[in-house]
């Protein structure tokens, strides 16, 4: 399964993002208001680490911004989770491949659905 897309996390979009709409507000001021905790804010805010789903989800509504402008299509089979998933002892190149094939299918699914949810 060569050269296929995968999708990476674009964590200092993210963090760009984050620190222009907070501005002057103090990250305990911004966590009081969107239930994200204040050491979240920070490791995003830096680009130290991306949020999970459900932070970023609470962060994309706050930024008013669709989470699926965070993922880049990489062209490749060299994204994150499958060397992840290649690297785990237990799991053969057949199964990492066939892991990333149902979350490709999946993730388009998603994208799907909200460009249809924006249309409606």
């Amino acid at each position: 399964m060569e050269n296929t897309p995968g999708y990476k996390f674009d964590i200092q979009r993210l963090a760009r993002r984050i620190r222009e709409k907070r501005g002057t507000n103090s990250l305990r001021d911004i966590s009081a208001q969107i239930g994200v905790s204040i050491a979240t804010l920070s490791r995003v805010e830096r680009a130290k680490l991306p949020p999970d789903y459900h932070n970023l989800g609470i962060l994309c509504y706050w930024l008013g911004d669709n989470p699926a402008e965070y993922f880049i299509l990489e062209e490749g089979d060299n994204n994150d989770l499958t060397v992840q998933l290649r690297a785990a002892h237990k799991v053969s190149e057949k199964t990492a491949d066939a892991f990333m094939e149902i979350i490709r299918a999946a993730y388009a699914e998603v994208l799907a659905q909200a460009a249809d949810d924006e249309k409606a």
